[in-house]
């Protein structure tokens, strides 16, 4: 199946000069599948990356601010 894959990939590829993004996306798929079929541990992806940095910049945010208002709260109840 991965072999006729490749093959209309490579065919569609040639007659359009680049392959389009769905084509892409689902060849990232299938090397992914047949990697974890074969025990190889697959890299992140960008999209998991950039939702995971998304995550990390709010709880650093969300933190900055609890303190603030923590220290703000101590200041006026002295």
């Amino acid at each position: 199946m991965a072999h006729d894959f490749y093959a209309a990939a490579d065919a569609l590829s040639n007659q359009s000069g680049q392959m389009s993004v769905a084509l892409v996306v689902l060849q990232q798929k299938l090397d992914d599948a047949q990697n974890t079929k074969n025990g190889i541990e697959t890299p992140i992806g960008r999209s998991s990356l950039i939702r995971q940095a998304g995550s990390d910049r709010a709880r650093v945010r969300r933190g900055y601010l609890e303190k603030r208002s923590e220290s703000l709260y101590d200041s006026s109840h002295r």
